[in-house]
């Protein structure tokens, strides 16, 4: 593959100029800002990401060398320990290259090999602090813009709208059990991992008529046209992102990780809330909209060992069970809640009987927002939770023993870590060190921007 670049570049006249240097120029340019001001090693990831993307593979010693030809040779040899880190693992992994290196950046460990090479990175992650901190200071020309940051519940808001361009949608009734099926999508097969499906959209005009959320929308001047394109729920889609720390997520651009239709599956919209809500993933690390890539729904049932420590398994009890903005992840969904009635868990009359096994998923009062394939393949929704569980046997259990769990813990008048096998609720800590300088743009987010 490499070979062939090659062969373009001197087609074009352009082998006078190295490889890397035409093709790795803004990421080594960020490595090298970042080793006066900033994340070195996330600038040092985007470069890999770029070499992935063009070529198919990571970089080498010497493509690297030339990338970042001005650098002190101690800065050098520490890209070479991290290089090596990362190379020698994906000498013995096979599946999709992006994703897995997105995840290596998080801090990903769902796996022995991901929690060896979690270990090595954090060995060159210190060395690299101490060489930064050894280095010469300089005039950062990066400044740090103090503002209001929005939070998962406006980000959930503004990525909603953002997706179908239209300030209404979001204030469309919920799905529930009785919302009809979308019509016009087609099933093509299954997605290379065998456990998705494949869907295109098979009669346009069916779907603009029949989508709960592109039907009888109107579109403002500067709206992109929704409805001529719409987006429907696609296994494995990602927004597309460019590898640059200073990327916007783009809903309505085709990322290649799905099908080629527009749309996105849970945990790429989860993520987009978290990031254009103006949250971090992890305090010491840039966030940045590449990491889309690398963050699955399993991830988000253990956040403090998968490197999303700015998120904490929640407790029930006396002090409260579900708050709009809270996570709730299985081993393959994952959604945010955003409205909670005055009982969210149905538990009230259960505590006032003194018999919390009478709980019901069917007394539950909270809404959720997800990426799913509801409904016939709708994809970015809103669904009444009641109604959502009547089909997801395993969450409908979780809930339920959260409920008893917060019940039980009322009438003993405490607090209890609330557990459930294959199903966790998390929350943002909001911390000043979990919360972002900057939001991550979404492309398309001014047509919305005036939204009430």
């Amino acid at each position: 593959m490499k070979t062939a670049w090659l062969l373009i570049f001197a087609s074009l006249g352009l082998m006078s100029c190295s490889k890397s240097t035409v093709v790795f120029e803004q990421q080594a340019q960020e490595v090298l800002q970042a080793t006066k001001c900033g994340d070195v090693e996330s600038s040092l990831w985007n470069l890999y990401h770029q070499s992935l993307d063009v070529y198919g593979d990571l970089p080498t010693h010497e493509e690297l060398d030339q990338a970042l030809r001005d650098l002190d040779p101690s800065w050098i040899s520490l890209m070479h320990q991290h290089l090596d880190v990362v190379q020698k693992y994906f000498q013995s992994f096979s599946g999709p290259a992006k994703e897995e290196l997105s995840a290596l950046e998080i801090g990903a460990q769902l796996n022995e090999a991901q929690i060896q090479v979690q270990r090595d990175l954090e060995v060159v992650r210190q060395e690299i602090k101490r060489v930064k901190a050894l280095s010469p200071s300089s005039n950062c020309s990066l400044k740090v813009v103090s503002r209001n940051v929005p939070g998962l519940l406006l980000g959930n808001q503004k990525a909603f709208r953002t997706s179908y361009q239209s300030c209404e949608v979001f204030q469309r009734a919920a799905l529930n059990r009785n919302s009809p099926e979308l019509q016009g999508i087609s099933i093509t097969g299954q997605h290379p991992d065998g456990v998705g499906r494949r869907r295109v959209i098979g009669d346009l005009a069916l779907v603009q008529r029949t989508h709960p959320y592109v039907a009888g929308v109107t579109y403002a001047q500067a709206c992109r046209k929704v409805s001529e394109n719409p987006l429907i729920y696609d296994y494995g889609g990602k927004p597309y992102t460019e590898n640059t720390n200073n990327s916007a997520l783009d809903f309505f651009r085709d990322m290649g990780t799905g099908t080629k239709v527009l749309g996105i599956d849970c945990s790429g919209y989860v993520f987009s809330v978290i990031a254009t809500g103006g949250l971090k993933i992890h305090p010491q690390r840039t966030m940045k909209a590449n990491l889309v890539h690398g963050i699955n729904a399993r991830m988000y049932m253990n956040p403090e060992g998968n490197g999303l420590t700015c998120f904490r398994k929640i407790n029930v009890g006396q002090s409260g069970t579900l708050r709009a903005g809270d996570i709730m992840a299985g081993p393959g969904h994952v959604v945010i809640i955003d409205r909670v009635g005055t009982d969210p868990l149905g538990i009230q009359s259960a505590v006032q009987r003194n018999n919390c096994s009478s709980v019901s998923s069917q007394n539950f009062d909270f809404t959720i927002t997800q990426s799913s394939p509801s409904k016939g393949g709708v994809g970015i929704n809103r669904y009444e939770a009641r109604d959502y569980l009547i089909d997801s046997a395993v969450w409908r259990a979780g809930l339920e023993a959260y409920a008893r769990q917060a019940c039980e813990a009322i009438l003993k008048k405490t607090d209890v870590p609330a557990r459930a096998t294959d199903f966790q609720v998390i929350r943002h800590l909001g911390t000043a060190d979990c919360m972002n300088s900057l939001s991550i743009a979404l492309v398309g987010e001014s047509c919305v921007s005036f939204c009430p």
